[in-house]
């Protein structure tokens, strides 16, 4: 059995909430999804009733406001060369 490493999606999130709303427990949850028990029980950690819409729209604003990995590019390495070059003594 793989174990998907991706971002929940909205369906799973409605899943998660039926399913808790059910009373399963997270184990059974990750079982019927095909996910890590800790993966659930990190989405229904914070959130007490859960609500997968107000839940996956939190995650999309993390994820927009994340930083950004950006690639040294040639203005910013000269940048950096022209301050070493200045600041060594």
């Amino acid at each position: 059995m793989e174990i998907h490493t991706n971002q929940l999606t909205l369906k799973e999130r409605y899943q998660i909430e039926a399913l808790n709303g059910q009373n399963h427990s997270t184990r059974a949850i990750a079982l019927q999804l095909n996910r890590s028990n800790k993966t659930i029980s990190r989405e229904l950690n914070p959130c007490n009733p859960y609500c997968a819409e107000s839940a996956h729209q939190q995650t999309l604003q993390r994820r927009h406001g994340a930083h950004k990995y950006a690639k040294l590019d040639f203005t910013m390495k000269m940048q950096i060369d022209h301050q070493l070059k200045n600041a060594s003594p």
